[in-house]
């Protein structure tokens, strides 16, 4: 099973929905992790989109500083924005570095079940273009 790590910039959504899906589509083939530069509490809507959306089991999700990783090493590290790209302090060891910026839904100010939504199909067609290119079959 290959160690991937998604991070972006406060853990409290688009790296906490990559974490929580890959699990789910992928439980042979990944055990995900998710890290932030600045951590935040996870979003209640982060919670609802996986619930109701995936019926993902979000009992084992929290918000964690990319700092808990510094001693680890991924086969995949993605970082889900422009900024958590550029803030790093530091670059996870990995074989593969990957970035993908998709938007944040934390900044919604409307149609915001509606943006969760979109920003989880985003994340899902990422991991399976992730599962092809890093040879894993889902």
């Amino acid at each position: 099973m290959k160690k991937i790590l998604f991070i972006c910039i406060g853990n409290s959504c688009r790296s906490q929905i990559a974490e929580a899906l890959c699990r789910a589509l992928y439980p042979l083939q990944w055990q995900p992790f998710s890290a932030g530069i600045a951590p935040e509490p996870i979003r209640k809507e982060t919670i609802i989109t996986l619930q109701q959306n995936y019926n993902a089991d979000t009992s084992i999700l929290y918000s964690k500083s990319i700092e808990t990783f510094a001693h680890h090493n991924f086969d995949t590290v993605i970082t889900l924005c422009n900024y958590a790209r550029e803030h790093l302090p530091y670059i996870p060891q990995a074989t593969h570095h990957i970035h993908y910026h998709i938007p944040d839904p934390a900044t919604a100010l409307n149609n915001i079940q509606t943006i969760y939504a979109e920003t989880a199909k985003s994340i899902e067609i990422l991991l399976s273009e992730i599962s092809d290119l890093c040879g894993e079959e889902s």
